[in-house]
């Protein structure tokens, strides 16, 4: 058995300039993001049956890889054409509508499984590429910067160029959030990201470049302060540019409260809104209830054998 694991990601500066629209428009996007020490799981096993045998929150048996409804499980052997075999899925959390890039991660997590199960020599960044392709044959309007910013372990800043499969990726100091916490605090609604993607693809996303290059300047710089306000005001500038991100007074209430709150330096909603969870950075004596305390993942998508 083969078992992997994918970080989720959380994106901090610069998200929606990955989409594909705004990268053939301007020639270029960039996002700022981490790996967080929350994971996907993918294992790959053989079953001596004549049939996939597919684990998850809906189980499935095929005899015919053509007939599973699971779209990431159907189009990685669509890709690979292996099996029959095993597979099972699970997470450190409800991943479902996260905004932290979970379809991804077990994108990621999945290919990296049939990668080292099969013995297919793939790199991560080819796992990354390969894995951006499967799901944009289900989820077309999936972004450049999520299955990198799962897969490759740290603060990263990434670069896309138009005509460029690969993003430059540049590792970043963690630094800036070495003297506080953060948290993940779960809104508990659940959302359909491509109708949040559809929205946010009409809007003016250059503000989110600009707040992406100043944010990259003031963490190589080792500037904290100006660097968290940069975070809180890219969460301003998404709100009033694509106002879809808040579309419930529920998650309105929770964005005024976390405002008001003097013990979170900063926050923002996760994704590309609507629900999912909050991301947000506290002083170090404080405990957010119902939250997550999350760090940052050096190491990036792994695989072990069982």
């Amino acid at each position: 058995m083969i078992l992997a694991k994918c970080p989720l990601r959380v994106s901090i500066a610069g998200g929606g300039t990955d989409l594909e629209d705004y990268i053939s428009e301007h020639k270029c996007g960039h996002v700022i993001s981490f790996a967080c020490n929350l994971y996907t799981y993918a294992s790959i096993h053989e079953n001596n049956r004549n049939e996939y045998i597919i684990n998850y929150s809906f189980p499935e048996r095929a005899k015919d890889w053509r007939d599973i409804k699971n779209d990431l499980v159907r189009e990685t052997l669509r890709r690979f054409n292996k099996g029959p075999v095993t597979i099972t899925f699970n997470s450190d959390i409800y991943s479902s509508g996260s905004g932290l890039a979970s379809s991804s991660s077990f994108c990621v997590s999945l290919v990296k499984a049939f990668n080292d199960f099969y013995n297919l020599g793939k790199s991560n960044i080819e796992i990354c590429q390969i894995a951006l392709e499967i799901e944009r044959t289900f989820n077309p309007l999936t972004g450049r910067q999520d299955t990198y910013g799962c897969a490759i372990g740290g603060l990263k800043y990434l670069q896309f160029l138009s005509g460029c499969e690969t993003p430059n990726i540049t590792p970043l100091k963690n630094n800036i959030f070495k003297d506080f916490k953060m948290w993940l605090v779960p809104t508990k609604i659940t959302r359909s990201s491509g109708n949040c993607l559809k929205k946010t693809t009409k809007s003016d996303l250059f503000p989110f470049f600009y707040c992406a290059s100043e944010l990259k300047k003031f963490i190589l710089s080792n500037k904290t302060e100006e660097a968290l306000k940069v975070i809180s005001r890219g969460w301003s500038i998404k709100k009033e540019n694509t106002p879809h991100v808040l579309n419930s007074e529920e998650l309105k209430k929770i964005d005024d409260d976390f405002s008001k709150s003097p013990h979170i330096i900063s926050h923002r909603l996760c994704g590309a809104g609507g629900g999912g969870y909050f991301f947000c950075i506290t002083t170090p004596i404080v405990y957010l209830e119902n939250a997550i305390e999350i760090n940052i993942d050096e190491m990036g998508a792994q695989s072990f054998k069982i």
